[in-house]
Parts: C-alpha cells; structure tokens; sequence
C-alpha cells in the first residue's frame, strides 16, 4: 500500500491521505483520499498541522489498539453469555437440574388464578435458557393463569430450545384454550370498570386511563409444566409460538433478579 499526503486551507487546514490500496493499480478505482484529521480539533496553523503529523501514527495506533481490546472483550462477553445459555439450557432439561439455577420447586398455582410472574425485559428469545441469563434485566408483573399445560419431558426438552419455532406442532396446542386466532393465551386486560371496556387506543391517549390500565392490568398465560421440570410460563399475545415467556416468582425464592416496575418497559 503506497499513500502521499496532501494539506488543504480552507477556515483551517484539513489534511487528506491519499490511498492507493494496490500499489500495482493507479486507477480510481483503487485510489482514494481520506479526511484522516476529521475526528479532531480543527487545525488552524501550520504548526497544529506539524503537530497533528507528528503524533498521527501513535494516536493511530493507540486507536487500533482501543478498537481492538473492544472487539475481544465484546467477543468474550458473547462467548461467555452463549455458554451461560448452553448450560442454562442443559440444566432446565436434566430431572431436578433447575435447582443448579438457584430455582426451587413450587405448589402450581390453579387455573384463573393471578400470580406473581418474573418477565425478562429482553424478550423473543429462542431457549428458556436465554431467559434464565437475561433475568439480570428483569420486572414483576400479575399475570393470570388461562391455562395450565402438562407435558411429557420429551415434549419440554424440545420446545424449551425452541420456543421461537413456528413449524413445532406441540407449540401451538399448548398455547390454545379456544378456536381461531383468538384462541390462543396472551395478551393484557384490566377487570378495572373505568378501563375494561374501552378500546386501548381512547386509553394510550388519556394519561390518566392508561395509569389506571398499568396499574391494574394482568398479563394471560400458560405455564407449561413436566415431570421434574421447571414451570414457566408463555404469553403469545395471540401468535402460535413462545413470543414472551417468564417464570413464576414462587420458583424463585433464592434467585436473584433485577426488580423493576413494569411500567418502565410499557
């Protein structure tokens, strides 16, 4: 690689490098010019820009480097999370593994009732797994029981790894409680006369209806549930995959979680 330098004064001094990325090719298709002095001070003398040339390399430098010490820490940051996952993920479809993550066995609430439910705020997630790392960003909210779904552990091991699986015929059948696209849990309601029958776009535009709403609104799920496994639950606002899932606050006694309103994720 070959490059010339070249100084222009115009309210200032702007230097530009001239770039030939292949030192056997001058077309311009290959030649170009960069503004290298862009993300500085302006250059206002000759002498800013003797300076400026001076230390260019090692500030160069020091910036790969910066660059490069970013780019592994945020990969080892991935890695980290992917194997926290995987593990996460092994342990949810291992008899009893949930209580290696800080879950503990729980009475299953009964149906119609409102309960307690941890939702990650990172949401559409692919494996139950997910969630468990992402309850480090989490929020409570009441959600209401429409259904409770048991299933064979062979059934839980796979759809815990894919709850975003649109072709998974279990998925769907889990999630039902009537006909058509309307038969499928999720969702939020408020039994709240002031709120219950209006249309949600009248309560987005009135603060006062819309805290009402958030104060007193429900979210509807299924808990899914095996043989010595860990009972979640889903919220497919209406879609036949796992969209929102979470867990129940009685399984997490000694799990840590980041407590937030939900209001603040609204």
């Amino acid at each position: 690689m070959s490059s010339d330098v070249k100084i222009h004064k115009h309210y200032g001094y702007t230097i530009y490098a001239k770039v030939c990325d292949r030192a056997s090719d001058e077309s311009s298709e290959y030649n170009r010019a960069y503004i290298i002095n862009s993300k500085y001070t302006h250059l206002h003398t000759l002498n800013d820009v003797k300076a400026f040339l001076a230390t260019y390399d090692k500030n160069h430098y020091d910036g790969l480097v910066a660059e490069e010490a970013d780019r592994r820490a945020k990969e080892m940051a991935y890695r980290l999370r992917h194997e926290a996952e995987k593990n996460a993920n092994v342990a949810l479809t291992t008899d009893g593994g949930f209580t290696r993550l800080g879950f503990n066995a729980a009475e299953l609430p009964a149906l119609g009732d409102d309960v307690d439910i941890i939702l990650p705020k990172l949401n559409k997630n692919c494996s139950l797994g997910e969630y468990v790392v992402e309850l480090s960003d989490a929020y409570h909210c009441t959600g209401r029981i429409d259904k409770i779904a048991e299933v064979s552990t062979t059934v839980y091991d796979r759809i815990v790894n894919n709850l975003m699986d649109f072709s998974d015929e279990d998925l769907p059948v889990i999630m039902r409680v009537g006909e058509g696209e309307a038969g499928f849990v999720g969702g939020n309601s408020s039994d709240d006369p002031r709120v219950k029958d209006m249309d949600f776009h009248e309560i987005v535009n009135d603060k006062a209806l819309l805290e009402i709403y958030h104060t007193t609104c429900v979210t509807h799920v299924v808990v899914v549930t095996a043989k010595n496994r860990l009972p979640f639950v889903i919220d497919c606002s209406g879609y036949n995959y796992a969209r929102y899932a979470g867990f129940l606050a009685a399984t997490m006694a000694n799990k840590p979680f980041t407590d937030k309103p939900a209001s603040s994720y609204n």
